[in-house]
Formats: C-alpha cells, structure tokens, sequence
C-alpha cells in the first residue's frame, strides 16, 4: 500500500507557531513519527507540505496512479479552498481529512470545510497522534474486484440487525436471557459494548448472546458510551439512559452525530430534562418516568422505538403518541412485536402506543428472525443469475419484504415506486432500476440522513456505469438506457448499503469496488454469500 501525506501552509512552522495550539514538537517530529508508523504497517508513504494552493492541487493530480490513499491537512485551505475540493473528487481517491487542533472549539470561520463530505473520515484534536490514526483507517480500506458472472445456488437469509438492537436491549433488562442468530456486525457489536458499559453482562459464543443484569440504579454518574458508527444504538439508548438520573455522554463517528436527533433535544426540553449536543457527543441527564408523551417521527421512526424500549423497562403504564407523519412506521411495528415476545403489554390503536412496562423483564430465549432489508441485496441477484434466499418466505412484520413486491413489479416494466416506509431499499432498487433502463423514485428525501447521504453517493457512482441521475427534493429519476462497465474505480463512502447495492451491477459488468469492508456494518459476511453463489471476486 503506498499513501501521499499532505499538509498546507504554515505546518512548516510547527513548534514555533503557536504551541498552546498546535503543540512544542516540530514539523520534523511529526515526519518522523508518521514514517515509523508506516514502517511497522509495511506502507510506502510519501509526505508532502506547501503553502501554496496550487503546488498542492497539482500534487493531488499526480497521485491519480501512483497512491492508494490520501491524509490531508490543508490547514487554512480548509476553509477557502473548492480547487483542493475538486482535486480529490477529481482523483477519486479515499482520503482522510485531518487536523492538529479540534476545529471545534475554535473560531466560526474554521468550521467550514470544503473537503469533508467526501472524506473517509476526519480526525481532528489529537495532535499528531491524527495522523497515525488516519493511517490506520486508510490500512482498513478493501477493494475488491467482482468479476462478471451467472450467480446461482441458495443461501440462508441473514439475521435482522433491527430485531437485534431491539432484542438486547430488553434481554439486557432482565437477570439473563439468551438472544440465538445474531449477525455480530459492527453495529451489534456497538449495542452491546454499550449495554455493557452501562452495566450488562455479556457472553458471546458463536451466533449467541447471553445477556442481563442491568440495573439503572447502577448507572453512575459522568457515564461516557461510544455508539461508533450505529444510529440504533445511540437513538435507541438514549431514552433509556433519560431513566437513570445520571449524567450519560454518548460519542461516536462524525457521521453518526451530525445525524438528526431534534426530537430528543426538544422531547427533553419540553420535559424539563437537560441535552446537550456538539461535535463529537450528546451528553443527556433526566429522570423519566411512566406517564403521557408525544414525539413526533418525521425524520426517523427510531425516536418513537426508543421512548417505547424505555418505558417498557419502569413499571407502569404509559403511552406514545405519535404526532404527525409517521415515517418508517414498519419499524415502529417491528418494536410492537419484539416488546409483546419479551412479554410486554403493549397496544396500538391509531396513532397512540399504549405499554406497560415492568422493572424487571422476563428471562427469555429468543431466535432472531431473517432480515428483510439485507435479504433483498442477496435476492436482487435473480436479476442476474437464479438463486434461492432461505427463510424469506417466513411470516414478518419487516415493511422491507415488500422488496419482492416491489421486484416483481420491476420485472414486470413498472417504472415508478415510494420508498417513504422503506428507505433502506433504495440503494438496491436504484441499482436493480439500471438493469431495466431506470425508474422514477419518490419519497428519497431521508437518504441524506443514512451512513452517507445516499442520494448524492449512489448518484455518484451510478454515473460511473454511464447512467444518468437526477434529484430533486423527494425524488430520485434514473436514466440507465446507456449502463456500461463503470469507467472509473467504485467507492462505497463507508456505507454499507450502498457497497452491496453496486456489488449487483458489477456481477452484471465487472468493476471494482474500494471500501468494499463497509458491509461489516449490517452484514459481515455479504461477499462469503456471494462467492457461495459463485461469484467471482478477488481482494486487489
């Protein structure tokens, strides 16, 4: 692996410009310390600094064939500089953005950054310790290469991530309950360090889980939880960390809290409970109790799933109801029944949830149910070859098994579909759109909040297939009469759905795909599935 290390102007000055900032050692140091750390990971670098925009744009140029990877500190460039911006869009190559100092916390001008919507990632705040940790991000990345090919076979459905998240969550509310068929994806895995950080005890063996014992009495006060990467872990705890009386502080990813959570910053307002977000975490400190509440779901169901999982573990009656336009209102469903299997009382009745929840759950053992939502990425293959997902056909409340619905009516020349209940497939049907010429899709305006802003990626890289996209405010128009063989590398902007969405077009035409190890996130073993069925795929 070769990476280009770039630094802009005035890092040259290190050690001598302001220290209380940017710290005593010298621009000399921080080389060294970079060329050790690549030495010991085996990685060719090369490390460059200019306090010129141009010499820099022109440096990123020359990397196009020459570098795997880009860590870049453009220092005031951040702010200013869209001819960097294009430089790296240009190259197309991963990078990480990096800063000495947490930009934070610093002045208004330098919260502007022109380069990091499209960066892996960003560090900033941790000296030079930032730039070895964006090696070791960039020494992460997977590209694979998937031949074109005739997929057949059969495989079992995965595991569902959301009945997952859901049912740790209780089962860590009771003394001990064992949860089987559990996909320990990264974002499991988030859920239950972070049930075991506020007090759990967990056993992992194999694809179970044993968990309880969690008390919120034992919550202490100045609890720090790191959500990674997860939406559901962090929307999903945060009501339940509202019923400890302590001070919780939640931190992950930048993506991950620059999500929405409006509706828990005003629930707690208007319930006199403190919420205090930033850059880098929420801090949440009330008492919630049993009574009367109203949430709305505009944006993401999540809020609603996350006051039921909450008061279904205070003994008493509540209710939920839900104001406005229910968005996803198949997942809230999915809550209603993972509640009823751990033995909570709970009733719908238009609008408005009713629970009663108890102090202590029933100890139960409980199979996790197929996923929908990663099935339809394994089953969108018969559009490529014939095979057969297990389990699929099993009763579910899951809304996104209406992906065989919506299949068939593709097959069948349809050319316009909602995806409002469910959004996470739409980075599957934009992707099965362009094997019939494309497709009109409305109700799009929520992908910008998902692990990438999934209108804007899949845009992207879908016109690298020579197919034509267009977007409006809650749609999406696919034009895919001229799909080729994509012209370029394919990027999977560290989303895991968008990964296994080009993974069926590149069977269909060949291509490569960089960053192709997002899928740890839902679906670990999504490429082991493949090459079951005969795909042909190879790390480069």
């Amino acid at each position: 692996m070769r990476i280009l290390v770039i630094n802009g102007p005035n890092l040259n000055l290190l050690g001598i410009r302001e220290p209380e900032i940017y710290g005593d050692g010298n621009y000399y140091d921080l080389c060294e310390k970079i060329n050790l750390k690549c030495r010991e990971l085996n990685i060719d670098v090369d490390i460059f600094q200019s306090n010129h925009e141009g010499e820099i744009v022109d440096k990123i140029g020359e990397s196009y064939k020459e570098t795997d990877g880009i860590i870049i500190n453009p220092a005031a460039y951040t702010h200013t500089s869209i001819a960097i911006a294009d430089a790296l869009k240009a190259v197309s190559l991963p990078y990480v953005e990096v800063h000495i100092s947490d930009l934070s916390k610093r002045e208004e001008f330098r919260q502007i950054s022109y380069i990091r919507d499209e960066a892996l990632a960003t560090v900033m705040g941790k000296g030079f310790d930032g730039y070895l940790e964006a090696i070791d991000i960039l020494n992460t990345i997977v590209t694979l290469e998937l031949s074109k090919g005739y997929p057949c076979g059969e495989v079992e459905a995965p595991p569902s991530k959301s009945y997952t998240h859901r049912a740790l969550i209780l089962g860590a509310f009771s003394k001990q309950s064992i949860i089987k068929n559990v996909v320990l994806s990264e974002d499991i895995f988030e859920t239950i360090d972070c049930l075991r950080n506020l007090g759990a005890n967990v056993g992992i063996e194999d694809d179970t889980v044993t968990i309880g014992g969690l008390n919120l009495l034992d919550i202490k006060n100045n609890t720090e939880i790191y959500c990674g990467d997860s939406g559901s872990t962090l929307r999903f705890l945060i009501p339940i960390c509202l019923l400890a009386g302590s001070r919780v502080t939640f931190k992950g990813t930048e993506r991950l809290l620059s999500r929405p959570l409006d509706e828990y910053e005003k629930f707690c307002k208007e319930v006199g409970f403190s919420f205090e977000k930033n850059r880098d975490s929420v801090t949440v400190f009330g008492n919630l109790s049993c009574g009367d509440y109203k949430i709305t779901s505009s944006v993401s169901s999540q809020y609603v799933t996350g006051l039921l999982l909450a008061l279904s573990v205070i003994e008493g009656k509540s209710t939920v109801e839900v104001v406005g336009k229910i968005e996803s209102k198949p997942y809230i469903y999915i809550t209603v029944d993972i509640l009823k299997k751990f033995g909570i009382d709970v009733s719908v009745n238009e609008n408005t949830i009713t629970v009663i929840g108890k102090q202590l759950i029933d100890n139960k053992e409980y199979a996790v149910e197929f996923d929908a939502s990663n099935s339809a990425y394994l089953e969108a293959l018969n559009f490529v070859g014939n095979i057969r997902v297990n389990s699929t056909d099993n009763p579910t409340v899951q809304g996104d098994i209406i992906y065989k619905e919506m299949f068939s009516r593709l097959k069948n020349g349809e050319k316009k579909f909602d995806l409002e209940d469910c959004p996470d497939l739409a980075p599957i049907m934009f992707s099965a759109s362009c094997l019939f010429g494309g497709a009109e899709f409305t109700g799009t305006r929520r992908l910008q909040y998902k692990e990438s802003n999934r209108n804007v990626t899949m845009k992207q890289e879908l016109e690298k297939f020579g197919v034509l996209v267009k977007i409006e405010e809650n749609s999406v128009i696919i034009n895919a009469e001229n799909i080729q063989k994509p012209t370029k590398m394919l990027v999977g902007h560290n989303d895991h759905r968008v990964v296994m969405a080009l993974a069926l077009l590149c069977v269909k035409y060949g291509g490569k795909i960089r960053g192709a190890q997002a899928v740890k996130k839902s679906f670990p073993n999504f490429f082991d599935r493949l090459e079951e069925l005969g795909v042909k795929l190879k790390e480069i």
